[in-house]
């Protein structure tokens, strides 16, 4: 079953204020979502409390509907950007 309309024109923004999951938007495309942690370049710098950030939002995300932009911001980028703020004073 189609969860968009054919006849119907969508902006990128569009897709997230429809609220489906991601997985299922990747389906409507015929591709597929899987989620993982990406293992991104890392600072030189001593950061001890990254392991607990990383705790923290793990936790957490199985619980967050991550389609909702608010829950994002609340949930991991907040915490990030307030990781920082305290790391970078």
């Amino acid at each position: 079953m189609a969860i968009l309309d054919s006849n119907q024109s969508y902006t990128f923004s569009r897709y997230f204020e429809l609220g489906f999951e991601a997985s299922e938007l990747a389906q409507e495309f015929g591709y597929g979502l899987t989620r993982k942690t990406l293992n991104l370049p890392e600072s030189p710098s001593e950061l001890d409390r990254l392991q607990e950030l990383r705790d923290r939002i793990e936790e957490v995300l199985p619980f967050v509907p991550l389609t909702n932009e608010l829950a994002r911001r609340e949930i991991i980028i907040s915490r990030v950007v307030t990781e920082l703020i305290q790391v970078l004073q």
